[in-house]
């Protein structure tokens, strides 16, 4: 397994899966993207909208930034009246 893969790699929608230790699997699926050029323009295309919606940096790092201050939100009144 290779990190990173399963996230982005959804076969048949986002690229092709192979089994692990498989060259014929592989060399068929190499073949398969030879010879259907639509085939792999759609699914570069799909990988490539997948990656800028769901792995953009900015978008997560915002994410995480509302999750953080909806958390901090929560937990602000708790901590004020413990200092009490």
């Amino acid at each position: 397994d290779v990190t990173g893969i399963p996230e982005v790699v959804r076969n048949g929608d986002t690229g092709l899966e192979v089994a692990q230790q498989d060259p014929a699997a592989l060399a068929g699926a190499l073949e398969h993207l030879l010879e259907e050029p639509n085939e792999r323009v759609r699914l570069a295309e799909n990988a490539r909208r997948l990656i800028e919606n769901d792995f953009d940096i900015h978008t997560n790092a915002a994410r995480l930034r509302a999750l953080f201050e909806s958390v901090a939100e929560r937990r602000l009144p708790l901590a004020a009246g413990a200092a009490s």
